[in-house]
């Protein structure tokens, strides 16, 4: 099995939070670094990116998320572990983690393994498996099984594809659309860092902030990147302006 992690470059606390967990637990990850805020490409906020309300952090995780697709859909291994890197491993995964690999729904696509505060469990439980629920909807991406063929179909959809809503947004509709079978864990292996307060936020999305200056410097983030976006595109669609040369040729 293989495991990514998702991170961004300037997040060094989380990075040596979790490099010490997955050694903890004897598990080996490949970071997945590309595409950090300030790494993205012009191009792609110009021709890619459909939504210019969308965070850099957002847009950024989306990025990376694609990449891990790709990767898993190349890799060949018919399963992987995809991580954020605010993820916070359960006490007793050591005990939990091996058997549960043996017990994994028969036809899953995707098994979220992590809880949500914004989430809650639902009352029922399937019949056939106590342990994992089929909901048709994702919880929590700070944690995920995916199959390599669920990965591939994923890819399909999204490369080269307009970014318009974030991750976990698209990942919803790609639920619905392709029919993939999810599951959620019913006692989870994880929790969000950044949802415990273990670790501030960091897609700069103005209602995940926690304190008024946070929210406030996600607000001017976003707007500049918004209104810089914009100015680039109208200047894209102005006329040439032509040179004292032009034309001579013709003459």
């Amino acid at each position: 099995m293989i495991s990514y992690v998702v991170h961004c470059k300037r997040l060094v606390e989380r990075k040596q939070h979790m490099a010490c967990q997955l050694e903890a637990f004897g598990l080996n990850a490949v970071w997945v670094e590309d595409f950090d805020p300030p790494e993205i490409p012009e191009s792609i906020w110009l021709e890619r990116v459909a939504n210019d309300r969308l965070s850099e952090g957002e847009v950024s995780i989306y990025l990376k998320q694609e990449q891990i697709y790709r990767a898993i859909a190349d890799s060949g291994a018919p399963l992987a572990l995809v991580l954020e890197d605010d993820a916070i491993f359960a006490s007793d995964f050591g005990e939990r983690f091996p058997p549960l690999l043996e017990r994994l729904p028969d036809g899953y696509d995707m098994v979220f393994l992590g809880s949500s505060v914004y989430l809650p469990l639902p009352d029922a439980v399937s019949a056939d498996s106590p342990e994992f629920l089929r909901i048709a909807r994702s919880r929590t991406t700070v944690a995920r099984f995916l199959s390599a063929d669920c990965a591939r179909r994923i890819l399909e959809r999204l490369e080269g594809a307009p970014i318009e809503i974030s991750n976990d947004l698209m990942l919803n509709r790609l639920i619905g659309e392709l029919g993939l079978e999810t599951y959620w864990l019913r006692d989870p292996l994880f929790v969000q860092g950044s949802e415990t307060g273990t670790f501030p936020s960091s897609i700069g999305v103005p209602w995940r902030e926690s304190s008024w200056s946070g929210k406030l410097r996600a607000i001017v983030a976003k707007r500049t990147r918004r209104w810089r976006t914009r100015l680039m595109r109208a200047c894209q669609r102005l006329p040439k302006r032509r040179g004292p040369h032009d034309g001579a040729a013709l003459k």
